[in-house]
């Protein structure tokens, strides 16, 4: 017989500048996934003083509520295939008069809080509540009956995603070391521009720390051996591919396979600006589906400008 649970829990819904606040799970059935700040009422509280205290556990900010957005509900296999768990979440739009800026905060069930470009979240990294925030944002209307998810997938670690042989995660505090070691190798830096200085370093480590979710980490063999990043170009309004790895990695494939995986995930137009004496970047470019759209010179070289996704004007 199918053991069955419900939880019913209130959720804030709040973006600044196309960015969406998330919280990152890490454990239940949205584990190592994006999911809304919220959760389950205490026995004495009200859907608001509830929404209110969960935020400041998870955030540890205040906001105010400004109206109840919708409902919805899920029923998945939970903690087992032999039991059903019955989510039902409430949806508020919150606001704050100040921007949220990025702590790092961990609550019971989550490992901090990120503001996260609503194009790079997707089915196979945020739970279904965010699915459906991103249909609330955009005005769409929530479905009427329970969304039954038999086939839902609980993740068993926090990579993006697996490729046959690398793991690609998210960038964090942790890989600064690693990230510092790329920068100050003469090698990597041959067609970058040369070594960048530690204050160069160190304003890219706190940038990327505030916008996670377009910085990437590849590990191969239990290493880290490179790093991948899709970051807004405002010039070109596109996204822009960079990516270094570890020398030792070269000519293994290492770097085709993970930067075609990532690409192939998230699915956005790319812009990729490579030195045009850089035979092997260019190729691995071409190899990746790009297309040479034009040369200039910028930083006293020629650089070849690269596209994918993009329609011919």
């Amino acid at each position: 017989m199918t053991k069955w649970n419900r939880h019913l829990g209130v959720y804030g819904i709040y973006v600044e500048d196309n960015r969406l606040l998330v919280v990152n799970k890490t454990r239940g059935p949205y584990i190592y996934r994006y999911d809304l700040p919220g959760g389950s009422l205490d026995s004495d509280e009200s859907l608001e003083m509830g929404l209110q205290r969960e935020l400041l556990e998870e955030v540890g900010e205040s906001f105010e509520i400004i109206n109840h957005l919708g409902t919805s509900d899920y029923v998945m296999p939970w903690p087992n295939i032999e039991s059903k768990q019955h989510h039902i979440a409430l949806f508020y739009k919150i606001e704050r008069l100040e921007p949220l800026v990025i702590n790092r905060i961990s609550a019971d069930d989550t490992a901090g809080y990120d503001m996260v470009d609503t194009r790079f979240i997707n089915e196979s990294n945020a739970s279904p509540l965010v699915m459906d925030a991103l249909k609330l944002i955009n005005d769409d209307p929530l479905s009427i009956g329970a969304k039954v998810l038999d086939d839902w997938i609980i993740k068993e670690d926090d990579s993006i995603l697996h490729t046959k042989r690398c793991r690609i995660l998210k960038y964090n505090e942790s890989n600064n070391e690693f990230y510092r070691s790329l920068q100050l190798n003469t090698q990597i830096r041959q067609y970058l521009g040369g070594v960048p200085s530690n204050k160069h370093i160190d304003n890219n480590i706190n940038k990327m720390l505030n916008n996670r979710e377009c910085y990437f980490i590849v590990e191969f063999d239990n290493n880290l051996v490179g790093f991948i990043s899709l970051e807004w170009h405002d010039d070109y309004e596109l996204f822009e591919l960079s990516y270094e790895f570890e020398p030792t990695t070269w000519g293994n494939g290492l770097a085709y396979e993970s930067v075609n995986e990532l690409l192939k995930h998230f699915d956005l137009p790319i812009v990729a600006i490579t030195q045009s004496k850089n035979i092997k970047s260019k190729a691995l470019l071409l190899r990746l589906g790009s297309v040479l759209k034009t040369t200039k010179v910028m930083f006293n070289e020629e650089q070849s400008i690269f596209v994918i996704g993009v329609d011919d004007e």
